[in-house]
């Protein structure tokens, strides 16, 4: 749906891409290896004891939505929707000491994923380590050939089957451990470390926000960027 107008001259896109899909784009680099095996789960939340999880989650869901929030605001008041661009705006002359951090983010991101691939194929199908990873790679370079909009898509259609398969996996364990969790919560009372835990964890994470800027060219207002953000 597309409906002429809107602020500074912009075509004004659907809500779907004013206030979902930026979320979409920080939930698929935020997932990335680590959580979709369960390491990170293990990591920071698993480990602090049923409570100390739970508020772990919710602490650290709480500063993901202030924060994308407040980056997506300032992406759209600054109209820069590149992160170069924003980290320029941001910081001024200190932006080259970002690019060097985040430079080092993605070759380790990219380590990640492709490390996940190359188990989960082996796993899975036997394959070679290095099959998964090279796989990965080809996958990714295919995808952002088309630019902007066949990753949008790839945001788009790829969460649908992810949240799927999240909410079929959350109906399979309750209906055959749904009976054990209340005593699992009264056996287990400790929460020490869930905010450190869940700070943690949103900090190392929250450069997803930036990383997902190109998507959020459809916003058209500050309060689409505060749903986009309260959304993630």
């Amino acid at each position: 749906m597309v409906i002429a107008g809107g602020p500074m001259g912009k075509t004004s896109t659907s809500r779907f891409t004013r206030w979902v899909l930026p979320g979409l784009g920080v939930k698929a680099v935020v997932i990335g290896g680590g959580y979709a095996t369960g390491r990170e789960l293990v990591e920071f939340f698993l480990s602090r004891g049923p409570w100390g999880g739970l508020f772990a989650m919710l602490f650290a869901t709480l500063l993901f939505s202030l924060f994308c929030s407040l980056t997506f605001v300032a992406a759209l008041r600054f109209q820069t929707f590149d992160y170069r661009s924003f980290i320029r705006q941001l910081l001024g002359p200190a932006w080259p000491l970002f690019e060097l951090a985040y430079l080092m983010f993605v070759i380790l991101i990219l380590a990640v994923y492709g490390a996940a691939a190359g188990a989960i194929g082996n796993a899975v199908f036997g394959a070679p380590l290095w099959a998964g990873t090279v796989l990965l790679a080809i996958c990714i370079a295919g995808i952002v050939a088309f630019g902007n909009k066949a990753v949008e898509r790839l945001f788009r259609d790829v969460s649908y089957y992810l949240y799927a398969i999240y909410a079929a996996f959350i109906v399979l364990a309750l209906w055959k451990f749904g009976d054990r969790i209340p005593g699992s919560f009264a056996a287990n009372p400790q929460t020490s470390g869930w905010a450190f835990a869940g700070l943690t964890y949103f900090g190392y994470n929250i450069v997803g926000a930036i990383v997902i800027l190109p998507v959020l060219r459809h916003l058209l207002s500050d309060r689409d960027a505060v749903i986009a953000g309260v959304g993630d």
